[in-house]
């Protein structure tokens, strides 16, 4: 499901524009308005905006680890992803009203400014370092477009950027807008599983899957390793700071694994940033849902994806030695034994895996 429905392209060189036809052509595929359109500028009292025309273009218009977990254990059923909450909508190009003449714009064309810029559904791309800044500090989402044109330029505020769009596919952009809106996104998916990122409303059945005796004894809690009398909500902060840090920093982490038929969080997987440069596999699997495969189906899908999306060549795997359950589907994954090491104050046994 694409939670982008329109692309606003803010751009100087009508070069780098033409540049723009085939991302334009795939984005229009997908049923996404792309246009090419003036940002308008809140100190300019006849601010306004048009979309334009390009050739064959519709106008139509970091963080330490944090919360993660190894392969020490395995872990009861949770509720589904969280629902998307919406931006602020706006008007659409082609019905944006220009302010009223005068000293500087009215209240009223402030707000249809704020609305048009920070409309729902709609990313902006621009080549601007200006037009980039103005437009995050408007809350707008926006990546920066990187060209030949404009390469003695600095977009150091810039979160997200592309320079050859012919060769960017929607998804990209998709996840660029997820990431500003809040949304989580989607990683893989399996015959039986979709993995995705997690958000602050899976907390509570994340919670519940940890503090299960057996992920207790091998993972500890969600936030740490022995119970704390604060109780967890008192540690949720650190969990958006989490979900907002590496998720963001790496484009990794650890992530949520849900049954596909039902929706169902059923366990967490994916990757843990480690001290020693190499990403270490974790999981954890609900109790009812363990013994039927899940860990290997979707750790299997975790390590393709880590070769072919994130370019890693190898990744570890750090497992209790009485943890029999991990010991076997570490093996089973193809990882090999290399030697004992001290984790968090345990012994364990730690595993490579050549991508």
């Amino acid at each position: 499901m694409f939670y982008l429905r329109k692309v606003y392209v803010s751009v100087r060189e009508e070069r780098a524009w033409e540049k723009m036809e085939k991302l334009g052509e795939a984005l229009r595929e997908r049923g996404i308005e792309f246009a090419r359109s003036e940002v308008p500028d809140n100190d300019n009292s006849s601010a306004r905006t048009q979309a334009v025309t390009g050739p064959g273009l519709s106008t139509h218009g970091q963080a330490a680890a944090g919360p993660g977990l190894s392969t020490h254990g395995q872990a009861a059923a949770g509720t589904g992803p969280s629902a998307y909450t919406q931006a602020v909508t706006g008007t659409d190009p082609s019905t944006y009203t220009q302010a009223a003449a005068g000293s500087g714009p009215s209240t009223q064309a402030q707000a249809r400014l704020a609305s048009y810029i920070a409309q729902e559904g709609v990313l902006w791309i621009a080549d601007s370092p200006d037009v980039v800044e103005a437009l995050m500090e408007r809350e707008a989402p926006v990546a920066a477009y990187f060209h030949e044109w404009n390469r003695e330029e600095a977009f150091a505020m810039a979160g997200f950027a592309l320079e050859e769009p012919q060769e960017v596919e929607p998804e990209y952009l998709e996840r660029i807008y997820r990431r500003f809106a809040g949304v989580p996104w989607q990683i893989l998916e399996t015959p039986r599983c979709i993995v995705r990122e997690a958000s602050l409303s899976d907390a509570p059945c994340l919670e519940e899957i940890h503090e299960d005796p057996q992920s207790r004894r091998f993972v500890g809690g969600l936030y740490t390793k022995d119970p704390t009398p604060e109780g967890p909500e008192a540690y949720r902060p650190i969990f958006q700071r989490y979900l907002d840090e590496v998720y963001g920093f790496y484009g990794y982490g650890i992530w949520v694994v849900e049954e596909r038929r039902s929706g169902t969080v059923i366990g967490r997987a994916g990757y843990r940033p480690h001290p020693q440069g190499i990403p270490e596999l974790g999981y954890v699997v609900a109790a009812p849902y363990r013994g039927q495969g899940y860990a290997y189906e979707a750790c299997s899908a975790i390590l393709q994806y880590g070769k072919e999306e994130l370019g890693f060549t190898q990744v570890q795997a750090l497992v209790e030695p009485d943890n029999a359950p991990s010991l076997a589907l570490c093996r089973k994954l193809g990882f090999r034994q290399d030697g004992l090491v001290e984790e968090e104050g345990r012994e364990a046994m730690r595993f490579l895996i050549n991508l």
